[in-house]
């Protein structure tokens, strides 16, 4: 084929080798097109929504209301037009993967944001806002359902894993692996709600299971609070309590809240648990 093929009118190429040049067309139809390599895609119009797909990834990009996933199965459940998803953009495998109807999220990592609005909830609107960044950074954030009445919105968690059991969480910030991760055995009924808690440093707050507006800056700071609010933990093991093992932890379901407790430096809080408040360590 020479230099530049216009095409103005649909018809057929049937050919084995396009070697140089340029194919401009206002549309090309096909069930399937094959190629190893090309250089540069140009799309415009009106209608400019496409997803490039190969067999270890694929680019998608909706114009009208600027989604844009790259990668294996990013955002290939957005839904757009009115009332659907707006102003997405999610780059790794996975990530944003069963995102319906959030809007303006950010996600980059292997599977981050995997189910924010997933088809396993009953109500898949609202929420948003998220900065996600690192594998399975708040995967398994929520955005509405009746049996939810939270829904997350503007949760900045970048790490692998950081906030990965958070669901109606809101305004929390987790930088570092497994920052604000406390473990869950199921998280469609242990879901987690938290609202404004800052996790910085590796596993930090990592058995956290519920509470809010919790402060923390070290390598496992904080991991001696099971349930609490307004508490502060800085340094490495700051409010370590019994451990980031032992089942019975500050504010343990059986034994209360541990509230607006201040710890600094290495250790404090050591073998503090249960109806913790009011200290300062």
């Amino acid at each position: 084929v020479g230099s530049e093929m216009c095409i103005r009118d649909r018809i057929n190429i049937n050919a084995s080798n396009i070697s140089t040049g340029t194919l401009s067309a206002d549309r090309i139809a096909a069930n399937s097109i094959s190629v190893s390599k090309i250089n540069e895609i140009n799309i415009t119009g009106t209608q400019s929504t496409f997803t490039v797909t190969s067999s270890s990834g694929n680019f998608s990009y909706n114009a009208s209301s600027y989604n844009m996933g790259v990668g294996q199965d990013a955002l290939t459940s957005v839904t757009s037009g009115s009332g659907g998803a707006a102003g997405n953009t999610a780059v790794g495998p996975g990530a944003g993967r069963y995102l319906t109807t959030s809007s303006y999220n950010t996600i980059v990592g292997y599977a981050a944001g995997y189910d924010i609005t997933a088809y396993k909830y009953s109500d898949r609107s609202g929420g948003g806002y998220h900065t996600l960044v690192g594998a399975a950074a708040g995967a398994n954030l929520i955005t509405g359902g009746s049996a939810y009445a939270a829904s997350s919105n503007s949760n900045t968690l970048i790490g692998a894993n950081a906030g990965l059991y958070l669901t109606g969480a809101k305004h929390c910030t987790a930088v570092g692996r497994s920052a604000l991760t406390p473990t869950s055995g199921n998280i469609l009924t242990d879901h987690m709600t938290e609202t404004g808690n800052t996790g910085i440093g590796s596993n930090a707050f990592k058995r956290l299971g519920d509470g809010s507006y919790n402060t923390g800056v070290g390598y496992k700071c904080g991991v001696g609070i099971r349930d609490g609010a307004s508490n502060v933990a800085i340094g490495y093991f700051a409010g370590v309590g019994n451990g980031e093992t032992q089942a019975y932890g500050m504010g343990n379901t059986t034994a209360g809240t541990a509230n607006s407790n201040v710890f600094i430096g290495l250790q404090s809080g050591y073998r503090v648990h249960g109806n913790a408040r009011n200290n300062v360590f």
